[in-house]
C-alpha cells in the first residue's frame, strides 16, 4: 500500500511540475507566451516567439533590461543569453534561440522570484523596444581597444618605468 500511494504521489508532483499556462505578453496584444513555474527553485520560465532576428532581439532584450533597472552581470558572446540581478536579489536570465519561422526568436525568460507579471514586464518592453528599432541590426563595436601608441601603457607611453 505504500509503495503504490508514493509512486501516485511522485506522478501527481510530476504533473503538477509538468503545467504550463498561456498568457498574453502584452494587454495591447502581441504574442502569446507559455508560463511553467518551477517548483523546486521557486522560480518562473515564460517563452514566447517574437518577431525578429536574434541580434536584434538580443540588443532589445539589453536595453530592456537597462530600462528596467536590471544590472546585467553575464551576456554570450555568440548572444544567445543575458543574465542579470534586480532589487531583493531578483536573477533574470533571458535566453534567446534562432526560431525555425524565418525572422522569428524563440525567447525564454526565467525569474527566481516567481512573479510572473514581473516576467510579462519584461516581454512587453522588450516588443516595445522591437517596435521601436529600426530593421537592421545594431552595428557591433569595431573599434580597436588599443589607443594605438605602442601598446606599453600609461599615459606617457612608458610602462612600468614611466619613460
Amino acid at each position: 500500500m505504500r509503495l503504490t500511494s508514493r509512486a501516485g504521489l511522485l506522478l501527481l508532483a510530476v504533473g503538477i511540475a509538468a503545467c504550463s499556462t498561456e498568457v498574453a505578453v502584452n494587454p495591447k496584444g502581441g504574442p502569446i507566451a507559455s508560463v511553467k513555474p518551477n517548483y523546486f527553485t521557486g522560480g518562473v520560465t515564460m517563452t514566447a516567439d517574437v518577431k525578429g532576428d536574434l541580434p536584434k532581439v538580443f540588443h532589445a532584450a539589453s536595453l530592456t533590461l537597462d530600462n528596467l533597472k536590471y544590472y546585467r552581470t553575464q551576456e554570450a558572446v555568440d548572444q544567445t543569453s543575458i543574465q542579470a540581478r534586480g532589487l531583493m536579489d531578483v536573477y533574470v536570465e533571458i535566453d534567446l534561440v534562432a526560431s525555425k519561422d524565418p525572422g522569428m526568436t524563440t525567447v525564454a525568460v526565467y525569474l527566481n522570484n516567481g512573479k510572473t507579471p514581473d516576467a510579462q514586464a519584461i516581454f512587453s518592453s522588450m516588443n516595445d523596444q522591437l517596435a521601436n528599432m529600426p530593421d537592421t541590426a545594431p552595428a557591433q563595436n569595431t573599434a580597436p581597444a588599443a589607443s594605438g601608441r605602442g601598446g606599453r601603457g600609461g599615459r606617457r607611453g612608458g610602462g612600468a618605468t614611466g619613460g
